[in-house]
């Protein structure tokens, strides 16, 4: 018997959640390790503690005290005879400051299913919180671009994916532009690449500032970017091509060599419904190519090809 008492402390002692025991007089006689790293307070300083006292403040999110008032959780066990209670809390910890938990009561109930205690585990919220945040700023890295911010190659092939699927299921056509910077090689060898990079970020913000909020710009690679446009009549791919070119060309670039002036080539496609990511992309790439054979600073597109 005596081994698995000594057992039990042991397991209860190395548990990941906090763990305190509260007798039904609302003693708190049991705190296990974890709690203690928790909270920094100690077993002997908890530990003989009533509940109500409140050493640890117990809070809901509404800022609300929990052991006062008759509102403590143990008393709501005994008058609706419930076996477990669980809620998001603020705890305080030795310091002042306080902690988000997750807190589980379980009530202990004797062979006549008599009250005789609760056991209470809790989580420490904010390593969850930091998990999901650095989890969420690992996928966020992923799919942006670093210099620009814009989304990158991969971002921009989810969401053509999407957008194929939705024409697919609901009719919404829309268009792509593949844009090229004019000659970026001399940029750099002309200006240093610091101001190439700035060219980029340039070029990057003004198509992104000439489209609606629900249109999307991509960084495609190197010097070429993507842009979706929703809902895009055909009729319509030359002159949204045209405001965004226009709109690059009049945003130079002030450098210690005076102001660096770039423009971009493009091609202009709107989606079909026999059409892949890649068969659309190749499609809006060619045409930008045709841009740049015929000398640059102008947008290809399909309605131009068929005109």
């Amino acid at each position: 018997m005596q081994l698995l008492d000594n057992l039990s402390k042991i397991l209860m002692d190395n548990l990941y959640e906090g763990l305190f025991i509260v007798d039904p007089r609302g003693e708190i006689v049991y705190w296990n390790r974890t709690a203690e790293t928790i909270t920094g307070f100690s077993a002997g300083e908890i530990i003989g503690a009533l509940c109500e006292e409140n050493l640890l403040m117990h809070l809901d999110p509404n800022g609300t005290a929990m052991c006062a008032g008759g509102k403590c959780p143990l008393a709501a066990l005994r008058s609706e005879e419930k076996d477990m209670w669980q809620s998001e809390l603020f705890i305080r910890h030795k310091q002042g400051h306080r902690l988000p938990v997750t807190m589980k009561i379980i009530a202990l109930r004797n062979a006549e299913g008599e009250l005789i205690g609760t056991a209470h585990l809790f989580t420490d919220n904010r390593q969850m919180r930091e998990a999901v945040e650095g989890i969420m700023e690992a996928q966020e890295m992923a799919l942006h671009d670093a210099l620009t911010g814009l989304g990158n190659r991969g971002y921009a092939e989810i969401n053509l994916e999407r957008c194929l699927v939705e024409m697919e299921r609901y009719g919404f056509r829309f268009g792509v532009f593949f844009m090229d910077v004019d000659h970026f090689k001399e940029v750099n060898d002309t200006y240093g690449h610091e101001v190439g990079d700035v060219v980029l970020q340039t070029v990057g913000r003004t198509i992104a500032n000439s489209l609606r909020s629900s249109d999307m710009v991509f960084r495609w690679g190197g010097e070429e970017f993507v842009a979706i446009v929703l809902q895009l009549p055909p009729d319509q791919l030359d002159v949204v091509g045209n405001k965004i070119r226009v709109l690059v060309e009049q945003s130079p670039i002030p450098t210690d060599n005076g102001p660096c002036r770039v423009t971009i080539s493009m091609g202009a496609t709107v989606a079909r419904t026999e059409d892949t990511v890649e068969s659309l992309v190749n499609r809006a790439d060619m045409l930008m190519y045709e841009s740049k054979l015929h000398g640059r600073n102008q947008v290809t597109s399909d309605l131009t090809e068929t005109a």
